[in-house]
């Protein structure tokens, strides 16, 4: 949301200072529709950026000193109290710097402004359908209905309804009438409506609300360009703007007659055509456009090289706040983990050693491979190295999602890339012992990016459960729980598979057994024996 107030504010400076004193109102519209669905969806979009981070030198400078390194090594114990103490020292610190300004009340500060622009949406709708149920109804063209009423409330087009009081329509009925009509010709109630949809989402946003005032104007600027190509005489309509600045003006969503400064669109209608060769100057928003994507857009970074294989950029973790992990163990017990990203200039996190593992490596360094027996139903799998933070590739940690007790993808992991030239800046703290562990990692050093387990897929092995046959489809969507142990991968040159169990086996095999039926693995080791 800020990203696309920040990209409104810099679109409408750059409307108002170039575009907006040009007579081309046509465009003007398309280019104020146009900046607005810009700002809303640039946000929401990756693009790829290839660059190296500056290094901070003042990061976890204790990682580049032996000594502490050594003391941590020799007494981890209390490493890890010193390190809670120091980490929940500086949270209470900030938190009391910001009590009023917490996540959970600028929130419902949000949805508080938001629910009243939707209140008042609904109750000028709500005023609009009374008006016109309570009025005279007539045909005029096509699906156009003149609704005529008895209240003192300017002249107004909603749809296809032109609403004018009694007075209005005997004493200046043709002008207005003309006018309104315009505006429903041009459909600038679709705009109207694309304005109000975006004041929900940028209420507090300044620029929004000057981009529907713009939005408005140029309505009019095109409803009077197009009277004036009528017979009725420029004087006449002009002397009618004046003497209608009074009246009721009700309602947000509909074009009013005497909308918007009375000198302004007097100064349009009397003002020279724009010369044709300074369309041109609209060009610059396809420009401003593509800088403005480069700036707030979520950055995808593809600087991977040729010797990560195919590791690629995924995504950036969103865990401004706390992202609670459960983490289950094989054959033990289910821990909690924080990961929490931070920002370098404000707190230096010290390091302390996790010291267990949940998972194995692969032949893959970069990578770790699925263990069957380690599951969790709904967040994933967290894998904390048994000794540092980091590997010789610069890897840590990684986080194997799943959805719905379904696992995503046997061989696809996510991990932690370092950035080039950006200091080791991860950091594990172990709250208690197999309660909670935390895992900070600075944002902007840290990607989370997606990798090939290392050969772990199926390949075409003939996959036995108990047995019996099963297809990959369903291997992947049993839970280790109900396994009783690994899955054994039989190589097909390690005897004639084909011979036993069919051509299907000239990939290899590969062996489950349930707990249910814990004694077929003898079984088919010796069927596996026999000649």
């Amino acid at each position: 949301m800020l990203k696309t107030a920040l990209c409104l504010s810099v679109f409408y400076l750059f409307y108002r200072l170039w575009l907006s004193k040009e007579t081309f109102h046509r465009f003007n519209r398309m280019v104020l529709i146009g900046l607005i669905l810009v700002a809303f969806v640039i946000p929401s979009l990756k693009v790829s950026q290839n660059f190296h981070l500056p290094q901070i030198e003042q990061v976890f400078d204790h990682l580049n000193n032996p000594e502490e390194e050594i003391k941590q090594q020799l007494n981890p114990q209390e490493t890890e109290q010193v390190t809670t103490n120091t980490v929940q020292t500086q949270l209470e610190k900030e938190k009391s710097d910001f009590t009023i300004l917490t996540p959970v009340n600028l929130e419902l500060l949000y949805l508080g402004g938001a629910l009243l622009v939707l209140l008042r949406y609904i109750f000028s709708i709500a005023c609009i359908y009374r008006l016109i149920r309570n009025s005279e109804k007539k045909c005029w063209k096509g699906k156009i209905r003149l609704v005529v009423h008895q209240q003192n409330v300017a002249p107004f087009s909603w749809r296809h309804y032109i609403v004018l009081s009694r007075q209005d329509l005997e004493e200046y009925g043709e002008e207005i009438i003309a006018h309104e009509y315009a505006h429903i010709l041009h459909k600038h109630f679709r705009d109207l409506l694309l304005a109000e949809i975006c004041l929900l989402f940028q209420w507090f946003n300044p620029a929004m609300w000057l981009f529907r005032k713009e939005l408005k104007a140029i309505h009019e600027f095109e409803a009077d360009e197009s009277v004036l190509k009528t017979e009725i005489d420029a004087k006449k309509y002009q002397l009618l703007l004046i003497q209608k600045t009074v009246g009721t003006r009700l309602y947000s969503m509909v074009n009013s007659f005497d909308h918007s400064s009375l000198k302004k669109r007097i100064t349009m209608m009397l003002k020279k055509k724009s010369n044709p060769w300074k369309l041109s100057k609209y060009l610059i928003v396809f420009p401003l456009a593509a800088i403005a994507a480069i700036l707030f857009a979520r950055p995808n970074l593809l600087n991977m090289n040729n010797q990560e294989g195919n590791a690629f950029i995924q995504d950036t973790l969103d865990v401004r706040h706390f992202e609670e992990i459960l983490v289950s163990k094989s054959y033990a017990e289910s821990d909690t983990v924080q990961i929490i990203e931070i920002d370098t200039l404000k707190m230096h996190i010290p390091v302390g050693y996790a010291g267990w593992s949940i998972s194995e490596s692969s032949s893959d360094d970069n990578v770790i491979s699925y263990r069957k027996g380690v599951y969790q139903k709904e967040n994933g799998i967290l894998r904390l190295s048994s000794t540092t933070p980091w590997t010789e590739n610069d890897l840590a940690d990684f986080v194997h999602r799943v959805k719905k007790g379904m696992l995503k993808s046997l061989n696809e992991l996510y991990g932690v890339k370092k950035q080039q030239n950006a200091h080791p800046a991860l950091a594990h703290e172990v709250k208690t012992s197999h309660t909670v562990k935390c895992i900070y990692y600075v944002k902007d050093f840290f990607k989370i990016y997606c990798t090939d387990g290392g050969g772990t897929g199926h390949d075409g092995q003939l996959i036995l459960l108990d047995g019996k046959e099963i297809s990959y489809q369903q291997l992947k969507s049993l839970s280790p729980d109900d396994l009783l142990h690994d899955v054994w991968e039989i190589l097909p040159e390690s005897t004639n598979l084909e011979s036993k169990f069919g051509s299907k086996a000239k990939k290899g095999i590969w062996v489950l057994a349930s707990k249910k039926n814990p004694s077929y693995l003898e079984e088919f080791e010796k069927k596996l024996a026999e000649n």
